[in-house]
């Protein structure tokens, strides 16, 4: 691989057209989904290997997520009406003693997909006269527009996930995830609630079977069934205790909760908590069958009563 040029030896013009935003936008709001995409499938073992002395895959990750920080109080800068950035920690210290190795990447990824949509959001809503205001940066020692800031942060995106790209061509023979931890990674997309994701780890005749033996097969059927389910409950959300692994599946046991939507509101008696056990079966690195065993009285009730009034 050709070697990469330091990020803090970048410069920029500042000068992108003005009718580039728009794109450069959708650049930001797709790197939670490319960041889960490339790292689809890659051991935990992987994931929080180092070489040398730089950072691991999720060391990047969780660098990604920690500088959103800075992004966020420069567009406060550009909304104060300041004429000078916020600058930035030079060193990355607090990246480099956030001890990212030793969290849950889904919890790194849920939390950098938190901050991005809500940045996103303010990008969203500025106009062609607030896109083109102008603040100095100070490393750069450069008047920047927020179009500028929104592809500085779109590059700063890419660079690492290029260096994570890198990492994994490295250590790409070693990257095989074992069939548990496909299962983990499966649970950590249903408790973030991004059908995307989940469908990207399921096979392509992946059946998903109910508590009550209801089977769903298909992109697409599977898709608006995630979906309607997080639309009823949007909190939805599984609890492992155990996971064991058998000859040809794997079980996994602990709880399932949730609330009943009502107008947007979770009201607390709509609430409800079930021990459960899922049965899991995987092949080439994805699920195969996802089926779910437990007693949903307590969630036939709360539907009943609502269905009653």
């Amino acid at each position: 691989m050709t070697m990469r040029m330091k990020w803090f030896d970048r410069k920029f013009a500042c000068d992108l057209p003005a009718w580039m935003y728009p794109n450069v936008v959708e650049r930001l709001r797709g790197t939670p989904a490319r960041i889960e995409d490339r790292i689809l499938g890659i051991s935990g073992d992987i994931l929080i290997k180092r070489d040398g002395s730089n950072w691991s895959i999720q060391e990047h990750i969780g660098h990604l997520w920690l500088v959103e920080e800075l992004w966020v109080k420069r567009l406060d800068d550009f909304e104060n009406g300041k004429t000078t950035l916020t600058p930035a920690d030079l060193e990355n210290r607090r990246s480099h003693e956030a001890n990212f190795n030793e969290g849950r990447v889904g919890d790194l990824l849920s939390s950098f997909r938190a901050e991005r949509t809500g940045i996103v959001g303010r990008l969203d809503a500025y106009d062609e006269g607030f896109v083109l205001r102008t603040a100095n940066h100070p490393r750069l020692d450069t008047p920047m527009r927020v179009v500028d800031l929104a592809f500085f942060i779109a590059e700063h995106d890419d660079h690492h996930l290029a260096l994570i790209t890198d990492l994994i061509h490295k250590f790409a023979g070693e990257a095989k995830l074992t069939d548990v931890e496909v299962v983990e990674r499966f649970v950590d997309a249903i408790n973030s609630h991004d059908v995307d994701r989940i469908l990207a780890l399921t096979t392509d005749d992946h059946v998903l079977v109910d508590p009550g033996s209801h089977v769903v097969q298909g992109g697409e059927k599977l898709r608006r069934a995630w979906e309607g389910y997080f639309a009823m409950f949007p909190d939805y959300r599984i609890s492992v205790t155990d996971i064991v692994r058998g000859s040809t599946n794997i079980g996994v046991f602990g709880a399932a909760g949730g609330t009943y939507a009502v107008d947007g509101e979770l009201p607390s008696e709509n609430s409800w908590t079930i021990p459960a056990a899922w049965l899991a079966n995987v092949r080439d690195q994805k699920v195969s069958r996802w089926q779910v065993y437990a007693d949903n009285e307590p969630v036939r009730q709360i539907l009943d009563r609502r269905h009653d009034r």
